[in-house]
């Protein structure tokens, strides 16, 4: 197979997967209105995540290929591990800085799931839910399938790409500005360990400190209410006014801790013998201008998720 062949499998992959969203939202809002269901936050979110997972399922399955190949399934020592975790929380201010300025345009469409799964079900179900099961679902379609036969390409188109699929499928302003950023900082990371564990591990780390975060969230602010003697308002602490007041200061938080975790980065990449490896992709990749990744697949589904996002942001 040539290498604009597994460029156009990553893209009709994509393709199916944008299909598979529209096809679920509206299997579940006509199951809703027939028969008069409602479904939890639980529920929906595991529609959701199972759904969009299952056309990379039936594609890795078609392959025939072991999974270790597929999806570049190698363990990863603990030293490792432990380095991951740590970057984890490095690359955390970077996407808080991004999600309060997406903030100033847009609306928080996540907490709001967050807060209901919360109050409909226990923490560890939650924890799971949102937490581990898109770490190892969603690195398996984007960082695996997808990125997998996007590398084979080119590198650097593929990284884009990673990011650029990842964040439009979250089909909003608020979340596509994080999750850019975050799905070209996962493929960095899959290059530095040459395994997709290490996604699921910074991906899992991250998403599963915010559900702890927001649990812990009505704790914190009665304790602060007891030491002050006033009610918090979580809500109403989150204006423009208050994002602008606190934005110069985090800047400079964002900027440090980031330069923290590309130096960790290196670490890692030289730790497990993928720096040189990669500088040789790079360098490649800048000579492989004549594998163009875009094609009717790519337009298509770049087109739709885009039209739904600004569908999802201003008309509903």
């Amino acid at each position: 197979m040539d290498l604009r062949e597994h460029v156009k499998q990553g893209n009709r992959l994509y393709l199916a997967i944008i299909l598979t969203y529209i096809v679920l939202n509206m299997g579940v809002q006509v199951i809703a209105g027939a028969f008069h269901v409602r479904f939890t936050y639980l529920q929906l979110l595991l529609i959701a995540q199972i759904g969009y997972a299952s056309p990379a399922i039936v594609y890795v399955a078609k392959k025939k290929q072991p999974l270790r190949e597929c999806i570049r399934l190698k363990k990863l020592n603990l030293l490792t591990v432990v380095s991951l975790v740590v970057f984890a929380f490095s690359v955390m201010p970077l996407m808080t800085l991004l999600n309060m300025l997406s903030l100033l345009i847009s609306r928080n469409h996540i907490q709001a799931t967050v807060d209901g799964m919360l109050n409909q079900t226990n923490f560890f179900a939650c924890l799971f839910a949102i937490g581990i099961l898109p770490a190892i679902l969603e690195e398996f379609v984007y960082r695996g399938a997808i990125y997998n036969q996007h590398r084979k390409g080119s590198v650097i188109k593929a990284i884009l790409c990673s990011g650029l699929f990842f964040g439009l499928l979250h089909m909003n302003i608020n979340q596509f500005s994080y999750a850019f950023a975050m799905g070209i900082v996962l493929a960095l990371v899959v290059e530095a360990t040459g395994s997709i564990l290490g996604a699921i591990i910074v991906h899992g780390t991250i998403n599963g400190f915010s559900v702890t975060i927001s649990k812990l969230q009505p704790y914190f602010e009665a304790k602060m209410q007891n030491a002050t003697g006033k009610a918090i308002d979580a809500a109403a602490s989150v204006s423009r006014e208050s994002i602008l007041a606190v934005l110069p200061s985090y800047v400079g938080l964002a900027v440090i801790a980031t330069l923290f975790a590309g130096f960790l980065l290196l670490l890692i990449m030289k730790y497990n013998d993928r720096l040189d490896h990669l500088i040789k992709r790079l360098k490649s990749s800048t000579e492989e201008k004549s594998v163009p990744f875009l094609d009717v697949s790519f337009v298509l589904a770049v087109s739709i998720a885009v039209g739904l996002m600004l569908a999802q942001e201003f008309l509903m």
